[in-house]
């Protein structure tokens, strides 16, 4: 994969992360029993996320071979996500997506760890 791809969806990742951030300042106003996780606990997430992105996409940049640091950052991504949803999710339609979600994310994290976590043999 495209180096400069790699570090621009790792740029767009962390960017996200500080919206979410910035989100999590500024919750909506519903009553505190509605909010499933906490507004300090989504900016500490977010904020974490972001500059884990952020020092992957510089890593792209300075490292040659960093494309499996990439890899492991979105697969423990992924399944931060996924165990996220899982332990707060209220509504009837987040409960029923789960399974969806963790088959998807199973199969985006096979999918990762075979283009960028799997060792490239040299062909000479």
């Amino acid at each position: 994969m495209s180096k400069i791809l790699l570090i621009v969806t790792a740029l767009v990742l962390a960017i996200i992360h500080v919206v979410g951030a910035v989100r999590a300042l500024q919750p909506p106003p519903v009553p505190a029993d509605q909010i499933s996780l906490l507004p300090a606990l989504e900016f500490i997430a977010a904020t974490l996320w972001a500059l884990v992105f952020a020092v992957v996409a510089l890593r792209l940049w300075r490292l040659p071979g960093a494309q499996r640091l990439f890899g492991w950052a979105l697969i423990v991504w992924i399944s931060y996500s996924v165990v996220r949803v899982a332990l707060f999710a209220r509504a009837d339609y987040d409960r029923q997506r789960l399974p969806f979600l963790i088959t998807t994310a199973v199969f985006a994290c096979v999918f990762i760890a075979w283009f960028t976590l799997r060792r490239r043999s040299r062909h000479t």
